[in-house]
This record gives C-alpha cells, sequence and structure tokens, in this order.
C-alpha cells in the first residue's frame, strides 16, 4: 500500500510521510488518524494512516501563456494556471519553496498534490512507497510523480 495517495479527492498518508512533512512543512496542515479497512472491516495494513487536511492553497492567475511540454496531459484547468508558473521565473521560485500545496480557481483541484524538490528528496530518502516519478510520457505503471 502507498504511503501516500490521493483517493476520492482526500489525501492519506502513512506515519513516517505525515512526521516528514511535519518536520520540512512549516505550515499547520492537520492530520487525522483513520483505519485503512477492506469490505470485511479488517484492517489492511498494520501501518497508521491519516488523512492530510491541506491548508494550502494558491490561487494561480491564467495569464493566456503557451504550455510547455510537460511528462503528463494536463487536464483543461491545468492548461489554465501551470503556463503562468512555467513562464514567471518570481512566481516559480516562490512556489518552488512551498514544501506542499494545491491549486484553488474554479475549484479546488483535489486530485493534484504539489510537492517541491526538497520535500520530494526526503521522501525518496526516506523509501516513501508510492511515490516513483514518470520515466516517460504519462508515465508507467506504477509511476505516480509527474513534473511541471
Amino acid at each position: 500500500m502507498p504511503d501516500i495517495f490521493v483517493l476520492h479527492e482526500a489525501i492519506f498518508v502513512s506515519e513516517v510521510v505525515r512526521l516528514i512533512i511535519e518536520d520540512e512543512d512549516p505550515f499547520d496542515h492537520q492530520f487525522t488518524g483513520v483505519k485503512v479497512v477492506d469490505k470485511k472491516r479488517e484492517k489492511v495494513d498494520a501501518r497508521e494512516f491519516y488523512t492530510l487536511n491541506m491548508r494550502r492553497y494558491l490561487r494561480i492567475d491564467d495569464l493566456q501563456k503557451p504550455l510547455s511540454t510537460l511528462d503528463y496531459s494536463a487536464t483543461p484547468d491545468e492548461k489554465l494556471y501551470l503556463p503562468t508558473i512555467q513562464h514567471d521565473n518570481n512566481l516559480r521560485r516562490l512556489i518552488e519553496t512551498l514544501p506542499l500545496w494545491q491549486h484553488f480557481g474554479r475549484h479546488i483541484d483535489k486530485e493534484f498534490l504539489f510537492i517541491n524538490e526538497t520535500l520530494m528528496n526526503r521522501l525518496k530518502s526516506a523509501d516513501v512507497y508510492g511515490i516513483k516519478e514518470y520515466s516517460e510520457y504519462a508515465g508507467k505503471k506504477g509511476e505516480t510523480v509527474a513534473h511541471v
């Protein structure tokens, strides 16, 4: 079972991911313990899991810039704000300082969780499962992390 995943717009993290996020991100995200069970209500994994209540949302305006190449197919909503990040160096530098965030435009893009390089490296060094980066366009089976 992955240490971090988004399911039905909820973010779930293992204890190790929670501890890393709390250490890396000074923003006070909220974690609530959950039991991960199967249809028989039996615990699926011995590890402790939490829902992550993301508390950092960014609203990035559409500056009518072209979308540069990505390693995945952007959604229509992403196509409105990702070009701004790609073309505005000051904004990109600022965003790269934020360990964890989600975009808030017409609605909150709950299916996308943005993680900066520092936090990503901490997660990788802790052998967190479920954060394998794309090695080709749209990723191979088991690859869950695209790049902006």
